[in-house]
Formats: C-alpha cells, structure tokens, sequence
C-alpha cells in the first residue's frame, strides 16, 4: 500500500466510525477511531518519511505543522484519548462524558493528521 491508500482507508474508518456513534454503537465506532489512527500514522509516514520515527503521530510530531513542546504534548494527550477509546472496544469501560471527551479529543488530531496529508 502506498501513502494515499493509508491515507483513504484512515478517512474511511472516520467516516465509518462516525456514522457507528451516531447510532449509539460507541465500542464498534470507538475501535475505529484508533483504527483510522493507525492508518492516518502509516500514510504520514509513509509520505513524509519516519522524519521522528515510525511513531511519529503516537510521538505527538506532525511533518510540515508547528511542533512546538506544547503542540506535541496536546497531540500526545490526544492520541492517549484514542487509546482509551481502543481500551474502551475491550471492556466498555469508559462512562457517556468521558467517551464523548476522547472521542472529541482523537477526532481534533485525526482533523490534525488529515490537515498534514492534505498539505
């Protein structure tokens, strides 16, 4: 898979994931989260190269954004937000406010990530 097919199978897990919380199916759609992050990781590095490893996203680093301490730490908290949704898939563990807030939180850097591939 090349960078663009990555890049569109990220936006459809979103799209896809979306539609799931719409309907009230939040582990199904929570997991999708996490999986269009994944895919959005692999097509930023895959187009941008493992500039700050193949992390790079997971890192907080985003290629041809501002990537300042604060940045990188409000995208690091984010994607920590998208691993308590993945969690959230397993054990359905996460109470209606603090779904909502990480669902809002990795939908702000998965915006971020597609931002850069858009670029």
């Amino acid at each position: 898979m090349n960078w663009q097919d990555y890049y569109a199978v990220a936006k459809s897990l979103r799209e896809r994931s979306d539609w799931l919380f719409d309907r009230g199916e939040h582990q199904y759609a929570s997991e999708g989260v996490w999986g269009a992050l994944q895919y959005a990781a692999r097509a930023l590095k895959g187009r941008y190269g493992a500039v700050a490893g193949n992390l790079a996203l997971e890192r907080g680093y985003l290629p041809g954004k501002s990537n300042s301490r604060a940045e990188v730490e409000v995208r690091t908290a984010q994607w920590g937000s998208a691993k308590r949704l993945h969690r959230h898939f397993y054990n359905s563990n996460l109470p209606a406010a603090r779904l909502a807030e990480s669902r809002n939180e990795a939908a702000a850097l998965l915006d971020e990530a597609f931002g850069a591939l858009d670029a």
